[in-house]
């Protein structure tokens, strides 16, 4: 019941501080871009976008910690990005990092989310209708094209497909079937391994800082992609994530412990403050 509370009293803080911006930012620009995107450049959509998601976990108290993130944001040309996917924020989170423009291969249903299926739509994103193959293909063959051109933005997939939704158990298989993509468009694939926005939408915690964790693994040449064969790329892929998630859970934990310490010691320090006084 305490912890409910203390996050009810969370929210509406959020609700004072950023909402009234989230509330600017997302009606004044995502909705009209998600409408019309080909009305507005990319660059701007991604910009405005990037704005918005930043000042929606600013709000949720997140403490990043970004591991090579610049060597793709200097980086040239397409590429494939995959991605362990842990919550319904992880395309924001991806949006607030990165700063070379990027779009996204997400289920359909997700198009139809609340604000994070704006988000999607004003960025073009390429919905994959698992329970259709003729328009499976159909998107597949889209994707191939954007990725062929060399002025569209990189493309973003979370490649295990659906959320896991067990932080503290390994990845859920990578799918073989979305790295033939990158051998069909021939371009490089980069992975990417993250770890702590699960807890953003959840009761359980109340923390003052959410740690989140992300990391840009090396590069993975179109050639290299090309000679692969897929099993076992994703395999050797989904072992390289769990290794990096591993050591970020690690990480998280001492982050943890020490903001427990933190809070205790204050707590201490207040009833030594009190006794003293009286």
């Amino acid at each position: 019941m305490l912890t409910k509370i203390r996050k009810a009293i969370q929210y509406i803080l959020i609700a004072i501080i950023a909402v009234p911006g989230i509330i600017f930012f997302h009606f004044f620009f995502n909705v009209r871009y998600a409408k019309n995107p080909s009305k507005y450049p990319f660059e701007k959509r991604y910009k405005n976008v990037k704005r918005l998601s930043k000042l929606v976990l600013f709000a949720y108290h997140s403490k990043y910690q970004l591991y090579n993130l610049d060597e793709f944001n200097k980086a040239n040309g397409q590429s494939m990005i995959v991605i362990n996917h842990l919550s319904d924020l992880d395309p924001l989170l991806v949006a607030a990092t990165f700063d070379r423009p990027v779009t996204f291969i997400a289920k359909k249903e997700a198009m139809d989310f609340p604000f994070v299926g704006t988000v999607l739509k004003a960025l073009e994103a390429y919905p994959i209708d698992r329970d259709n193959v003729v328009s499976q293909f159909s998107t597949i063959k889209k994707i191939v094209t954007h990725l062929k051109d060399e002025n569209k933005p990189p493309v973003v997939v979370f490649i295990e497909g659906t959320r896991n939704k067990n932080p503290e158990t390994p990845c859920l298989p990578f799918h073989p079937g979305t790295l033939k993509i990158a051998q069909m468009a021939n371009v490089p694939v980069i992975p990417v391994s993250l770890y702590g926005t699960f807890r953003h939408l959840t009761l359980k915690s109340y923390l003052h800082h959410y740690p989140v964790f992300v990391d840009i693994g090396k590069t993975v040449s179109a050639e290299e992609v090309k000679s692969k064969d897929l099993n076992e790329f994703a395999l050797s892929l989904q072992k390289l994530v769990d290794d990096k998630v591993d050591e970020f859970r690690k990480i998280d934990q001492c982050f943890i412990y020490s903001q427990w310490l933190t809070r205790r010691r204050k707590a201490l320090e207040t009833i030594v403050d009190l006794g003293v006084k009286s």
